[in-house]
């Protein structure tokens, strides 16, 4: 019974990470876009929310947006760059 139980669970976990794999996220990564052309200079991107082709998606556009607007803007010592990657379930720096 534990074996029936376990394996329902497994499958509902996948489910779910299916599900969320196959969502289109297009009208989330035009918002992210928008917001940074808002402000170049001041924002903050959560990777986690996209899903595996958004994810690829989002990066031709940031690749784009920095070509664009970053590439263009006059060095500051006011510019910096922070990642932050989840390890062990933990939020690392």
């Amino acid at each position: 019974m534990e074996d029936i139980l376990a394996k329902r669970t497994e499958i509902n976990v996948y489910a779910k990470w299916r599900k969320f794999e196959d969502e289109t996220q297009d009208d989330r990564i035009n918002e992210v876009i928008d917001g940074l052309e808002m402000s170049p200079t001041k924002w903050t991107i959560d990777f986690e929310e996209f899903n595996t082709v958004s994810k690829i998606k989002l990066l031709n556009k940031l690749k784009e947006f920095f070509e664009t607007y970053i590439a263009e803007r006059p060095e500051s010592k006011d510019m910096n760059f922070v990642s932050r990657s989840i390890v062990s379930g933990r939020r690392s720096h």
